[in-house]
């Protein structure tokens, strides 16, 4: 849940697709647990954050707020998975529909 919330904070930080890029190397090449403090902890380093700041400011109450409200956005358009990724309007979900989710893009 922490890296979710990290991202949530921080939707619109240069660094995120770096630390999103990294947790999913982590869970999906790796086979850590995205949850794991020593795999968030990683992803927040090699994104060229301190780990002890962002987790502070990630436990801000207003960030699980928004997390709720995105999640509710979430669920109004059909998403009921980890990882999901809308392209041109089309749902894929699992890091096995990944690459059918760039060809889709690619053709659009």
């Amino acid at each position: 849940m922490l890296a979710t919330r990290l991202a949530v904070r921080h939707a619109d930080a240069d660094w995120l697709p770096d630390f999103c890029q990294a947790m999913l190397r982590a869970q999906f090449v790796e086979g850590a647990d995205p949850a794991a403090p020593e795999a968030i902890d990683r992803a927040l380093t090699v994104s060229g954050l301190a780990p002890h700041r962002a987790r502070a400011d990630a436990a801000q109450p207003a960030v699980g707020q928004a997390l709720r409200a995105r999640i509710h956005q979430a669920e109004a358009r059909g998403l009921f998975g980890a990882p999901s990724f809308w392209v041109a309007g089309e749902l894929f979900w699992g890091n096995d529909r990944l690459e059918e989710a760039v060809e889709w893009a690619v053709q659009r």
